[in-house]
């Protein structure tokens, strides 16, 4: 596993992992679906919902006093790529796990998916090959945005 940058990580003061049983107190997932990012495929996640029978989506947001969002009723959560591929999926899935304790992963995929076509490994070959999107100009603009602060300084 590689190491995450201060952007892609903050460590919030409020935070004792060593005391952390995850956040289904405020949002009680169950259910996480893996899909495919094709608009064609967008009634997914509710398809899955109903034919649990108790699961919540797209569910409500839980407001605080000041109109904060402090929580969701919502318990079926969602993970979009191209072709609905589980193993793009795999970090999304075990930080989920972490995070609020899934009992289901579900994966559907669709009718007449162009991604099914065509090898991951290809892709990767063809970005790297394309000038306009390299991995090293993505790199580059990462580090640019780590350096950014954020308005009103760390948070």
């Amino acid at each position: 596993m590689e190491k995450y940058t201060e952007f892609e990580t903050r460590t919030q003061p409020w935070f004792d992992e060593s005391k952390f049983d995850g956040f289904n107190f405020a949002i009680p997932m169950k259910t996480l679906v893996i899909y495919c990012a094709d608009p064609r495929a967008s009634d997914i996640p509710e398809a899955v919902a109903k034919y649990f029978g108790d699961e919540v989506y797209p569910g409500e947001m839980l407001l605080d006093e000041a109109g904060n969002r402090v929580g969701s009723t919502r318990t079926t959560f969602t993970v979009t790529n191209g072709g609905g591929r589980a193993a793009s999926a795999l970090m999304t899935v075990a930080e989920m796990d972490f995070l609020f304790h899934v009992q289901n992963v579900v994966v559907v995929h669709h009718s007449f998916c162009g991604t099914s076509s065509y090898m991951p490994e290809r892709v990767y070959e063809r970005f790297h090959d394309n000038d306009d999107k390299t991995i090293s100009e993505l790199e580059r603009t990462i580090a640019q945005a780590s350096a950014i602060e954020p308005p009103g300084g760390d948070s």
